[in-house]
């Protein structure tokens, strides 16, 4: 191959790098972002008092859905029909989240309240019971979430013994209504610290920081910037031997 092809193959590999490399460190911006926002909303939504709602038509029904709505909602709490998501971690703890519909007097579909954190096996836990279980009067106060995607699952999603509770790996509304026949709002209820009817509680919105991906951003760019860098090195050298060679 001629030198003079091989130097421009070399410029557009190190032209592609820097697009490349650039092009991701302002994506990992982009990112840290989203995520900034994601916990700004999240702590205002702490710290402010819930709305107090009888209907989620109109609370749940925005387009785009406004996420950590802070809310607060009576109904019938149905401890029979709990849900547990397992392999669930908590202060080093491994356990599974309780997920209890929350039926209204009217005739919108139930709403899924994620009760919090229980330690060990679920059915060694305090609802391994269902005959001892009841329905619940109660007004609950937490924030309203999409359940995130289900992801990459080893086996089956679902397990569902007759007389025994439902087991999810991860929260899938629509796979969980097909198991029950019942329709259930498309939003659930994260249960925040203070209200009753819930076990341990400390919610992890994001396992990522925004720090992390500025870091991310920052090793992008610096390797866009070494790749400039060589370039500039690159194209000297061969500026100086094709002087010396006249």
């Amino acid at each position: 191959m001629p030198t003079f092809l091989k130097h421009i193959l070399a410029y557009t590999l190190i032209i592609l790098g820097i697009t490349l490399c650039t092009g991701l460190g302002f994506w990992q911006l982009d990112r840290m972002a989203i995520k900034q926002n994601i916990y700004t909303a999240f702590s205002q939504a702490e710290s402010s008092q819930p709305a107090l709602v009888r209907s989620l038509k109109s609370t749940a029904a925005t387009d785009p859905f406004i996420p950590y709505q802070s809310i607060q909602i009576a109904g019938i709490l149905a401890e029979k029909e709990s849900i547990f998501i397992n392999n669930q971690r908590m202060d080093g703890q491994i356990g599974y989240h309780v997920i209890t519909p929350l039926y209204f007097a009217s005739d919108e579909p139930p709403l899924l309240i994620n009760r919090g954190f229980i330690a060990g096996k679920a059915d060694t836990g305090p609802l391994n019971d269902q005959a001892d279980l009841q329905d619940l009067s109660v007004s609950l106060a937490g924030f309203l979430i999409e359940p995130p995607p289900t992801g990459f699952l080893l086996g089956d999603n679902l397990t569902h013994l007759p007389g025994q509770f439902i087991y999810l790996q991860r929260l899938d509304i629509a796979l969980l209504s097909q198991a029950t026949g019942q329709t259930y709002q498309t939003h659930v209820l994260l249960l925040n610290k203070n209200s009753t009817h819930g076990f341990a509680r400390n919610w992890q919105i994001i396992a990522m920081p925004p720090e992390k991906h500025l870091g991310y951003a920052v090793q992008w760019f610096a390797l866009a910037l070494t790749l400039a860098i060589l370039s500039i090195i690159m194209y000297i050298r061969t500026h100086r031997n094709e002087q010396s060679t006249e």
